[in-house]
């Protein structure tokens, strides 16, 4: 109940002073939170997160009380599972609620201490979406309609041997691009870009799709374009997502980098060097 979490408070503060009054030393800052092991503080959240400095899942307790299970008896021990839908949802209603009053939540007891099943609790939660790149048939009219009617800047591009221009990117924020095309049909989406904000989140990106089951379709790797940082699966819808990182901040008076067709594989992936084409091709 929280007029207990505020009884508790209240004590500190008496003692604090308490201490206070006779000389002692006292914390220079001295957090209070609240270990939340009791499914009905769930619907308490609201008036308990205002007044708590933190919050902890006390994940053991918490599961036991919601599936009335005592985990150490064998013969209940079976109901007892943290990673049940409703267990989860129980702790991402609590998540959530921090999120909403800016309150730090951690996790605590045996889940977190368990790297598989702990696993089941994170998702990727890029923080923004970086760029959209899409597909056209004429890649430069596209480029030259946002550069001259939308103020986007040109700071990449592919171009062939024949001067027909297969890939651009384009910026106006000045990073590495915003958006960017690909030769291909009209009204084609080729993915979706979100961003992460390192090369171990890339990875640990990638732990959870392997964890998920979700298909990877270019592992964790390096751009030439940008030279960002970058990993690619499809979603259930059947659309490409990107997680990226890195790349550059656009100086606004440099030149647009252009790379040649024969470059191309370099150009898209770094390391590999060779045209993918289900890369290219394959788009929703």
């Amino acid at each position: 109940d929280v007029s207990e979490f505020v009884m508790a408070k209240a004590a500190v503060t008496k003692e604090k002073a308490y201490l206070a009054a006779r000389g002692h030393a006292l914390p220079k800052s001295l957090e209070i939170g609240v270990m939340i092991e009791i499914p009905s503080l769930i619907w308490q959240l609201d008036q308990l997160l205002p007044i708590v400095d933190f919050a902890s899942i006390g994940s053991n307790d918490l599961v036991q009380f919601l599936f009335a299970s005592d985990r150490q008896n064998p013969k209940l021990s079976g109901r007892y599972d943290p990673l049940s839908p409703s267990a989860l949802s129980a702790m991402r209603m609590i998540v959530e609620k921090g999120q909403q009053h800016k309150k730090k939540v951690t996790l605590c007891g045996e889940l977190g201490g368990r790297p598989l099943e702990a696993m089941g609790l994170v998702g990727i939660a890029p923080p923004r979406v970086d760029h959209i790149f899409l597909t056209a048939e004429e890649v430069d009219t596209n480029t030259r309609f946002l550069a001259e009617h939308l103020d986007f800047r040109l700071t990449e591009q592919i171009v062939g041997d024949d001067g027909y221009q297969i890939a651009s990117w384009l910026e106006v924020s000045h990073r590495s691009h915003d958006i960017a095309f690909i030769t291909g049909p009209n009204q084609g989406l080729h993915h979706f870009a979100f961003w992460v904000d390192g090369w171990n989140d890339l990875r640990n990106a990638a732990d959870a799709c392997v964890y998920h089951g979700v298909n990877i379709e270019m592992n964790p790797t390096r751009h030439g374009v940008t030279r960002g940082q970058c990993l690619y699966f499809f979603d259930p819808v059947g659309n490409r997502n990107e997680m990226f990182t890195g790349g550059y901040w656009v100086d606004p008076g440099a030149e647009p980098v252009t790379w040649t067709e024969a470059e191309m594989g370099r150009a898209m992936f770094y390391y590999d060097g060779v045209v993918n084409q289900q890369f290219l091709t394959v788009h929703s």
